[in-house]
């Protein structure tokens, strides 16, 4: 079959597919934007655990692109090495369980899961892996439990998260 044919059978079905596409995405509510951290604990055999302290910080960010960046800092300041002019790199061990940062795409479906698929982190562990989290939307909150284990060896993360701009 030449190109022509096959253009000519295959159009209709690639404009039909177009035409349907963006008014799915617009009649469900969106994710994507920047987010403020406004609570974090994580559950373990039922007992909330602080890992990150009483009142964490953190941005999330979704592109529209299906990119995001996660980012979550302890409430209680970290001591550098360097802060006293020591030439000691930073390290996992240095920085401690206050810290954690990763990036990659996103994919969300139906069921109301995000799936992370992570590109780089402050971990090796999460290079190149898949994390899920089930969300709620409810005007400018999201909340969602991660699905897997967090980096205390906690059974769930909760997160709340406030959207800062679209």
């Amino acid at each position: 079959m030449d190109f022509s044919r096959r253009f000519a059978l295959l159009a209709p079905l690639c404009l039909a597919t177009a035409a349907r596409a963006p008014a799915a995405a617009h009649d469900r509510p969106t994710i994507i934007g920047t987010w403020e951290l406004l609570s974090l604990y994580d559950e373990n055999s039922g007992d909330e655990v602080d890992v990150f302290g009483p009142t964490p910080k953190g941005r999330l960010t979704f592109d529209k692109a299906g990119f995001f960046s996660f980012l979550i800092l302890t409430s209680t300041p970290l001591i550098s090495p360097r802060a006293n002019r020591s030439t000691a790199p930073m390290t996992p061990a240095s920085v401690g369980p206050g810290t954690l940062a990763y990036y990659g795409t996103y994919t969300v479906d139906e069921t109301q899961t995000i799936r992370f698929h992570i590109a780089h982190g402050l971990t090796d562990a999460w290079k190149n892996a898949v994390r899920e989290a089930t969300f709620d939307l409810s005007a400018d909150r999201m909340s969602f439990v991660s699905s897997f284990a967090s980096l205390t060896g906690s059974d769930y993360s909760h997160l709340t998260w406030r959207r800062l701009c679209d």
